[in-house]
């Protein structure tokens, strides 16, 4: 099948990414690779990059999320906004 995951820069998603590429499917990861995340300058890794099409880009960005959405099968949405440091009560 031919996957999008959203996210997919992130310790989950590049996992998930690398198991569906072994069970035969076609990764398509888009990620915005926010710095607060991934570092500053951050770029899809190098295990990613062997297993996936790696789209940079921001999902709330409809024109660049509806062209990365073309083709696919399967979305599997992992991305969020996450504030390091930050506390549930």
């Amino acid at each position: 099948m031919k996957v999008l995951i959203t996210g997919g820069a992130g310790f989950i998603g590049s996992r998930l990414a690398a198991r569906l590429v072994e069970s035969g499917d076609t990764i398509t990861v888009f990620d915005n690779l926010s710095p607060q995340i991934h570092g500053v300058d951050a770029g899809f890794s190098a295990a990613v990059e062997a297993v996936a099409i790696c789209i940079r880009g921001d999902v709330r960005d409809r024109s660049v999320l509806a062209e990365a959405i073309l083709g696919q099968e399967v979305i599997v949405h992992l991305a969020a906004e996450t504030a390091p440091g930050s506390r549930c009560m």
